[in-house]
């Protein structure tokens, strides 16, 4: 299976060896693959249940941060432990470019519509809209909820 860049740079960051796993999030189409982004370690959170969250703020080398049909700005990230760190679950704000252009023709707010989603295992849920970028301590408490 093809680890994006994205992914290999997240697991990177945490544990090396664990870059070259077979992990079930390889399979999560676009969850920090937005396209021409890349996840910079933001903060390291933690959860009520004390499970550690690496918080990736998604970056471009210039221009606008949501380019891309995928376009994420931030993405909460839960790994597994042991030698071979995966993404068990993950939390992202993005917004798409389909869903933008869908949500523009639909609202009668000219603000960019964002999506907070949840990833784990073979499931995938909205967890809130945004019209407008929200707040990051109003995403963080909702994906640390999510993930605990």
């Amino acid at each position: 299976m093809t680890r994006t860049l994205a992914t290999l740079a997240a697991l990177l960051l945490l544990n090396p060896a664990g870059a070259l796993a077979d992990c079930a999030s390889d399979r999560w189409p676009m969850t920090l693959t937005p396209g021409p982004q890349m996840p910079v370690l933001h903060d390291r959170l933690t959860t009520e249940s004390g499970r550690t969250v690496l918080l990736f703020r998604m970056t471009v080398l210039e221009g606008d941060p949501l380019v891309g049909d995928y376009a994420k700005l931030w993405v909460f990230a839960v790994f597994s432990e042991g030698p071979d760190a995966c993404i068990e679950k993950a939390v992202s704000l993005g917004s798409y470019a389909s869903f933008a252009a869908f949500a523009e023709k639909t609202s009668n707010s000219s603000a960019r519509r964002f999506h907070l989603d949840y990833y784990a295992s073979d499931l995938h849920a909205t967890l809130g809209f945004f019209d407008g970028e929200p707040d990051l301590s109003e995403i963080t408490d909702r994906a640390l909820a999510a993930l605990n």
